[in-house]
């Protein structure tokens, strides 16, 4: 979500930075799940939209974690919102179309 303000950062982060960035969410995310109660909801989010962190991170989330469950925000999202949510039930934003930072978002439950 940043690119916009500092484009230099395209030249200077590396495919290792990202792939650092992705670790470190899982594991918070991963020790998130030790905190959670059942049926406690967890939000992901990112200020990226590389998708290493962002659908890369959320499958290999659901696959590592078989008591979190994946909340699909086209059902639960207000109306107005609905346009920031993609067609697998992810909240993003893209620069290019919604004129903003580079967001990603992704609701699970704690089953």
């Amino acid at each position: 979500g940043v690119i916009s303000r500092h484009p230099d950062i395209k030249l200077v982060k590396t495919g290792k930075d990202i792939e650092r960035l992705a670790e470190l969410q899982q594991s918070l995310l991963n020790r998130a799940v030790e905190v959670l109660e059942p049926e406690g909801k967890l939000l992901y989010v990112t200020c990226t939209v590389s998708k290493e962190e962002n659908e890369n991170n959320v499958e290999r989330f659901l696959r590592r974690n078989s008591t979190m469950a994946l909340i699909d925000l086209r059902k639960s999202a207000p109306g107005w919102a609905l346009d920031l949510v993609d067609g697998n039930g992810f909240f993003r934003t893209l620069p290019h179309i919604h004129g903003m930072e580079g967001f990603f978002g992704a609701l699970f439950t704690k089953k």
